[in-house]
This record gives structure tokens, C-alpha cells and sequence, in this order.
């Protein structure tokens, strides 16, 4: 599926390794929360950057004995009205000072980009080519806030995808 990063399409480095699947020895790998705790032995030594696909059922706090070695958390969006994943990334950004990427994976939509990017997230993966600017103009449609975004920012929204 398509990512947006920093206003752009880009390619997904990270190799989703399915289930029980081998993990390859080096390379970006995106394993399940289950695999990442059953695996850690295997997973933690290899060379390659590690990210972990979290259900939004999951507890984010879960993820603590891992994070240091984690360079990507992917947040599920199973449906449109099922918001869990917007507290999960607030979670890692504001209680657990996560700093690599969190990123919307399943069906996150260009009306929630603000949304999205005022809760930590930095990258969007979509089920359909939207263009760029359909992420923008909704970026952009989220002005009057009153809560602080995870950097800190106030009412200022982010520019950037």
C-alpha cells in the first residue's frame, strides 16, 4: 500500500514478516506485538531497523521493555469510526517519549491527517492512491485546537505530511 511521509509517496522499506514466517538477517522488518514478545532473542540482534505492528486492542504500554530498540510502531486503523490507535499514539509520544516513526496502517483517511499528525503520527499508509493535496487540504482544515499537539506546538498545526 502507498505511504505519505514528509508531503510525499515514498516507499515502504520495512519487509512484514507474516505470522510464524522466518525472519531474514538483516533488513527492515515489520513483525506483530505478539512476535516481537515470543521473538526477542531472534529479533533484537539482527541487523536492520525493527518495527512492530500493533493492534489497537493492545495496551501501547506494553511495548516499554521494547522501545529502545524499535524504529517504527505501526498503528492499526481497522475501520474508520474506530479511533484507538489516535490514544495509542499520544501514549507513545507524550507518556512514553517514543521517538522513532509511528505510522496509521489499515484504513486511515485524509480527513483525519490533522487528527493523525496533532496525536505523533509521521507516516500514513493508504488503501488508495488520494492525492497529495486531498491530504493537505485536511492537514490544513484543522486550525482552532485546544490541546498541545505532542511537540508541544499549541494551536499551531504542522505543514508537513
Amino acid at each position: 500500500m502507498p505511504l505519505i511521509k514528509n508531503g510525499h509517496y515514498i516507499d515502504d522499506a520495512y519487509i512484514r514478516i507474516e505470522g510464524e514466517a522466518p525472519v531474514p538477517d538483516d533488513g527492515d522488518v515489520l513483525v506483530d506485538a505478539v512476535r516481537l514478545k515470543d521473538d526477542t532473542a531472534v529479533l533484537r540482534p539482527r541487523q536492520g531497523k525493527l518495527g512492530v505492528l500493533l493492534m489497537n486492542t493492545v495496551d501501547a504500554e506494553e511495548l516499554v521493555p521494547h522501545l529502545s530498540k524499535l524504529a517504527l510502531v505501526a498503528l492499526e486503523f481497522p475501520q474508520f469510526h474506530d479511533g484507538r490507535a489516535f490514544s495509542q499514539a499520544r501514549v507513545l509520544r507524550h507518556t512514553l517519549h517514543f521517538k522513532g516513526e509511528i505510522r496509521a496502517t489499515g484504513k486511515p483517511m485524509a480527513d483525519q491527517a490533522g487528527h493523525l499528525v496533532r496525536c505523533g503520527f509521521d507516516c500514513f499508509e493508504t488503501n488508495t492512491r488520494q492525492p497529495l493535496d486531498v491530504w493537505q487540504r485536511a492537514l490544513d482544515a484543522v486550525r482552532g485546537v485546544y490541546q498541545r499537539d505532542y511537540a508541544g506546538l499549541g494551536d499551531v498545526v504542522r505543514k508537513d505530511l
